[in-house]
C-alpha cells in the first residue's frame, strides 16, 4: 500500500520504481536491500539441519486464481496509465474471486482467518483515531523540529525514524502523513524531494517487518500459523526479523544515497 500510496501522490508509474529522472529507482533500491537481507537470514538458519515431516495432502489442483493473480499484477502494472485506480483493480479482482470460488464460499468464509481480519480493523480504527487528534501529524512536526540543514542526515532520519515507527504504526496512514511532510522538508532545503519520499518508503516498507503487528502481511501469516497450532512469541520472531529488517534498510540506505544524493 505505501508504494500504492505514493504512486497515486507523486504521478509515479509502474516502470518509474524501477528507472526515475534517470537513476535507478526504488524498486531496484530495494531489491538489492532485500537480496543481502535474504543471505542474512542464511547465516541465522545455518543450524537448522534437522528434518522437518510434513503430512501429504491430496489437494485438488486450480489454476483459476493463479491466472488471476498474474492479471492482477498486470493490470496494476499497466492500468494506471489509462487512468484506472489501483483500488479499483484490487476490487474488481475481489469480486471475480468470489465468483470463482462461489462453490465453496461457505467453507470459505469458515476458513477465513477472522481474527486477523478483526485486529486489522482494530488497528485501523487506533491508528485513525491517532490522526484524527492529530498525534500523527505532531509526530512528523517533531521530525521537522530537529532543524537540520544537511540533506544526507535528514535523510537518514526519516528512513530510521519511518523503520521504528512502521514497527507500531500502520504503514498507511504513515505514509500519507509523511509525503507532504517529506516535500516541506526538500523545499526548505531546495532538494529533490524524492530521495526523501524513497527514503520513507524504504522505512515503512521494510520496518514493519520487525513485529508480528507491523504489517497487515505479517498479521495474517501469523495468524495462520496460530490456526496450525504453530504459537508465534513475540522474542523468537524479534530475533530473526530485527537482523532480517535491519540489513535490508542498512543496503536500501546506502544504495539510496550513493544514487540518489
Amino acid at each position: 500500500p505505501p508504494a500504492i500510496i505514493l504512486a497515486m501522490e507523486t504521478g509515479m508509474k509502474f516502470f518509474d520504481f524501477y528507472w526515475f529522472q534517470n537513476k535507478i529507482s526504488i524498486g531496484v533500491i530495494t531489491f538489492f536491500g532485500v537480496l543481502a537481507a535474504l543471505l542474512s537470514l542464511l547465516l541465522i538458519f545455518r543450524k537448522m539441519k534437522k528434518t522437518v515431516h510434513i503430512k501429504e495432502e491430496k489437494i485438488k489442483v486450480d489454476y483459476k486464481p493463479s491466472i488471476l493473480f498474474i492479471l492482477s499484477i498486470i493490470s496494476i502494472a499497466f492500468l494506471p496509465e489509462f487512468g484506472i485506480r489501483p483500488g479499483l483493480i484490487g476490487l474488481i479482482t475481489g469480486f471475480i474471486s468470489l465468483l470463482i470460488g462461489r462453490k465453496m464460499i461457505k467453507k470459505m468464509i469458515i476458513d477465513f482467518d477472522w481474527n486477523s481480519f478483526f485486529f486489522i480493523l482494530g488497528i485501523f480504527v487506533v491508528i485513525s483515531s491517532l490522526e484524527i487528534t492529530g498525534l500523527l501529524t505532531d509526530f512528523a512536526n517533531w521530525i521537522g523540529g530537529f532543524g537540520i540543514s544537511n540533506a544526507s542526515l535528514m535523510l537518514a532520519i526519516i528512513i530510521w525514524v519511518s523503520v521504528l515507527a512502521s514497527s507500531f504504526i500502520d504503514n498507511v496512514p504513515y505514509t500519507i502523513i509523511m509525503i507532504p511532510v517529506c516535500n516541506q522538508f526538500a523545499s526548505i532545503m531546495g532538494v529533490n524531494p524524492f530521495p526523501f519520499l524513497f527514503g520513507m518508503l524504504i522505512g515503512t516498507g521494510t520496518g514493519g517487518n520487525i513485529t508480528p503487528v507491523g504489517a497487515t502481511a505479517n498479521i495474517f501469516a501469523c495468524g495462520f500459523l496460530e490456526k496450525k497450532k504453530q504459537k508465534i512469541r513475540l522474542k523468537e520472531y524479534v530475533k530473526i526479523s530485527l537482523p532480517f529488517t535491519i540489513t535490508a534498510v542498512l543496503v536500501s540506505h546506502i544504495l539510496l544515497q550513493i544514487i540518489w544524493m
